[in-house]
């Protein structure tokens, strides 16, 4: 897998985000787009991470977000 095999489905910026509301745009997104996607690529806070849990979707850790924070 490259960078030119990753594709951004849906983005949002919103001020605070709960695990609920995480959960509920993933299933709309899947929904609109008609498929599930292999995994979602994440910083791995715990509002992503159970949002993610929450749509039945599998996720990944974001590695230029871990490399920055060590």
């Amino acid at each position: 897998m490259n960078h030119g095999d990753a594709k951004v489905l849906h983005m949002v910026a919103r001020r605070r985000f709960t695990k609920d509301k995480v959960g509920e745009m993933i299933k709309q997104t899947v929904q609109d787009i008609g498929c599930k996607s292999e995994y979602i690529i994440s910083d791995q806070a715990h509002n992503l991470v159970n949002g993610i849990a929450i749509s039945d979707m599998s996720s990944a850790a974001d590695i230029s977000y871990a490399m920055g924070r060590s």
